[in-house]
C-alpha cells in the first residue's frame, strides 16, 4: 500500500493560495461580490480587526490566518469561560425578587470590553467568507482551463493502485475530482466515513456505487462537507452538482440522502471544516474516525 500525503503546497499550482495569501485571496473575493449576506458577515470581521488596537490589532494583521484565528478563538472561548464563572457565582438569579444583581448583570454586559463582545461574530464572518471562497474555487475547478492547471497533480494522482490511500489537511477537492474521474474513487464509500450517496433517479444506498479503490482521507473535513441531523452529508448545490464522478463509461451525477430538504437559502450551514487555529477542534465523531 502507498501512502502520499497533501498538504497545502500541493493545491498552489492548481490555483489555490498558500496559507500566507489566504486571507488577502479571501478580502479580494468578497471585495468582487455584490452587496448581500456574504460581503455582511465578512465585514464582521473586517471591522472587528479595524476596530481593534495595540497588540490584538497586530495578531490580527499577521499573514498566518492560524494565528488570527487562534486570537479569535481564545477571545470567544474567554468570554464564555468568563459568563459561566460570572453566573454560578450569581445562581440565585431568577429565585429571588433582588434586582439590584440583574442591573449588575445588565451594566457589566453594555460595558464589555469590545473584543470580547464581538470576537464570536468576528469569527464567524470569517468563516463564512472562507466557506464562500472555497465555494468559488470549487465551481470553477469544473473549468477546462483549471484541469489544464492541475496536470502536474494528476501526474501523481492517476498512477495510484487498488488499496493506495492519500492523507490530505487541505479542503479542496482537488483529489476527489481527479480520481473520481478516472473512475478510481467516488464519495460513497472512497472517504473512510458512512456516506448515504447514490447516483441521481436512484434509491440512494452506496451499493450502487463500486467501491472506490483508493480512499481520500480529510483530517480537516471538506469544502462541501455539512453536519446534519444525522451525520456528515455533502451538499447537492455547494459540492456534488460541480463533483461528477467515472462509473463504467458514464459520467454520473450524485446526491445524497441525508441532505435536509430545505431551501439553501433557509438554512445556511457552517462547512464541517476544522479552521487552522493552535486550539483547533476535531467537531463531530466523523472527523474523529478520520
Amino acid at each position: 500500500m502507498k501512502v502520499l500525503f497533501l498538504g497545502a503546497g500541493a493545491s498552489k499550482g492548481a490555483g489555490y493560495p498558500l496559507a500566507s495569501q489566504l486571507l488577502p485571496e479571501v478580502a479580494k473575493h468578497i471585495g468582487s461580490l455584490q452587496p448581500g449576506e456574504v460581503r455582511n458577515e465578512w465585514e464582521h470581521y473586517s471591522d472587528f480587526a479595524s476596530a481593534t488596537r495595540g497588540v490584538s490589532q497586530r495578531i490580527l494583521s499577521s499573514s498566518n490566518p492560524e494565528i488570527v484565528l487562534t486570537l479569535l478563538d481564545l477571545l470567544a472561548a474567554a468570554k464564555a469561560t468568563e459568563m459561566q464563572d460570572y453566573w454560578k457565582s450569581h445562581s440565585h438569579f431568577g429565585k429571588t425578587s433582588d434586582r439590584t444583581d440583574f442591573e449588575r448583570a445588565r451594566e457589566r454586559l453594555e460595558n464589555e470590553p469590545y473584543e470580547f463582545s464581538k470576537a464570536e461574530t468576528a469569527r464567524l464572518g470569517l468563516q463564512r467568507a472562507l466557506d464562500d471562497f472555497f465555494w468559488k474555487k470549487h465551481t470553477e475547478d469544473v473549468e477546462t482551463v483549471a484541469r489544464e492547471r492541475r496536470a502536474y497533480l494528476e501526474r501523481e494522482l492517476l498512477p495510484l493502485r487498488d488499496g493506495d490511500v492519500i492523507v490530505t489537511t487541505n479542503w479542496d477537492t482537488l483529489a476527489e475530482r481527479i480520481l473520481g474521474s478516472s473512475g478510481q474513487w467516488n464519495p460513497a464509500n472512497g472517504y473512510g466515513i458512512d456516506l448515504q450517496v447514490a447516483p441521481q433517479g436512484v434509491a440512494p444506498a452506496p451499493e450502487f456505487l463500486p467501491q472506490s479503490a483508493i480512499r481520500i482521507l480529510k483530517l480537516h473535513g471538506s469544502y462541501g462537507w455539512y453536519k446534519g441531523k444525522t451525520g456528515v452529508y455533502l451538499s447537492a448545490v455547494r459540492n456534488l452538482d460541480f463533483l461528477p464522478v467515472c462509473v463504467g463509461d458514464s459520467i454520473v451525477y450524485l446526491r445524497d440522502k441525508n441532505e435536509p430538504q430545505e431551501p439553501w437559502c433557509k438554512t445556511y450551514p457552517r462547512s464541517l471544516m476544522a479552521y487552522p487555529s493552535f486550539i483547533k477542534k476535531l467537531v463531530g465523531a466523523e472527523l474523529v474516525q478520520i
